[in-house]
């Protein structure tokens, strides 16, 4: 997967999006299929990998002892492969720098195939890699051989983080990674309440390939009314909460979290100064469920927003509404929506394929107790 855009005369990055279609004859040669020989096994434990034995120390065999990796998958690939395409190819030009390499191994492609059953599974690539573990003879300048079966490990890596070594802090990260989406098509009743421009009866949000939602509080034209009839008072906020109450006819399993963010901008809302390093507190959309596991709603707390229109005077902004894994997680990245418009979402809401309905401001009069509510508890002053 090429680093530059051949488009953009090679001066930007190539961007990839879920939707691509690589072409068949991209794909190379098979290096492992879990329905042929061993299945596929995912530990939950650490693995456990047999040491090589080190000829130094005679006293002692390494062989018997092991190297502990971290709980995943663990498979063994072709060897011919390796052996062809990078011990044989020992000298020659393509392994002669790392862009040279690059070009002519150009990647892996992984594939899950329809078993029965969903698979949700969260792939670290930063944490994965190919070992190559290889024997050699040592010679001198002569060509003389002056240890035999020296033992040796390649490691490949697919994705790793590069550091500033005057912060000390991740700079860049080096290698391309894309990953494509098939969904299953929304049915009419939701696809029809979806960008309607209009005030929602449910808010529909889907992770990986999905749908987002925008809020305006108070009004549609973003109107201070509220904010200076709060102010006129003298009201000192004690708590604010948007409170989304979950519809029986959710999308699957609900995400754990929602993430609340400034549409406008694609950054995190303004957080308060006991806040400002956790960010756990605020904005954490946390799923209360019954007692019998269900969801029941998402509190997601705006005080600090709602103040900052207060006491600030900020802009009150079009809020994003998404899901997230994670809440530190809140970098924005290039999405194609539909008719090829592009826009800035946030990274996370693609790393789950989890899924919720929510009611919306414009509900039923049997449901006007789940409508979207904006609660805010304040102190009155003299």
């Amino acid at each position: 997967m090429r680093d530059l855009d051949p488009s953009a005369n090679f001066q930007e990055a190539q961007e990839y999006y879920s939707n691509q279609e690589f072409p068949a004859n991209s794909y190379g040669e098979v290096l492992y299929d879990s329905s042929v020989g061993n299945p596929l096994v995912i530990s939950f434990e650490q693995i456990a990998v047999y040491k090589q034995d080190d000829d130094s120390t005679e006293d002692v065999d390494e062989s018997s002892q092991f190297n502990y990796l971290s709980p995943g998958i663990r498979v063994a690939l072709d060897k011919d492969f390796f052996q062809e395409n990078i011990l044989d190819k020992e000298g020659s030009t393509e392994l002669a720098t790392q862009a040279n390499f690059k070009e002519f191994l150009r990647g892996l492609h992984f594939s899950i195939t329809e078993g029965g059953q969903d698979v949700m599974f969260l792939f670290n690539l930063k944490a994965a890699n190919i070992t190559v573990s290889y024997s050699y003879d040592s010679a001198d300048t002569n060509g003389t051989v002056t240890e035999q079966g020296e033992q040796k490990d390649l490691v490949l890596s697919f994705v790793r983080d590069l550091f500033s070594t005057t912060t000390g802090l991740v700079s860049s990260t080096e290698g391309n990674a894309a990953n494509t989406f098939v969904n299953d098509i929304y049915p009419a009743e939701v696809t029809d309440d979806l960008d309607t421009g209009t005030n929602a009866s449910k808010i529909y949000l889907k992770g990986g390939a999905g749908s987002f939602a925008e809020i305006k509080l108070f009004d549609d034209a973003n109107s201070r009314e509220a904010i200076n009839e709060i102010k006129a008072n003298n009201w000192i906020i004690n708590n604010a909460n948007l409170v989304f109450y979950v519809a029986d006819d959710n999308l699957g399993a609900e995400p754990q979290k929602l993430y609340l963010y400034n549409k406008e901008t694609n950054l995190s809302l303004p957080l308060s100064a006991s806040d400002a390093t956790s960010q756990l507190a605020e904005y954490d959309g946390e799923l209360e469920t019954s007692s019998a596991g269900k969801g029941v709603k998402y509190t997601v707390d705006v005080t600090t927003y709602i103040n900052s229109l207060v006491l600030d005077d900020a802009e009150n902004v079009t809020l994003g509404l998404t899901t997230t894994p994670n809440l530190f997680f809140s970098t924005t990245r290039n999405a194609m929506l539909e008719n090829n418009v592009e826009e800035e979402l946030p990274v996370a809401n693609t790393l789950t394929p989890l899924g919720t309905s929510l009611y919306g401001s414009e509900v039923s009069a049997a449901d006007s107790d789940k409508k979207l509510q904006l609660e805010i508890f304040y102190t009155e002053t003299n």
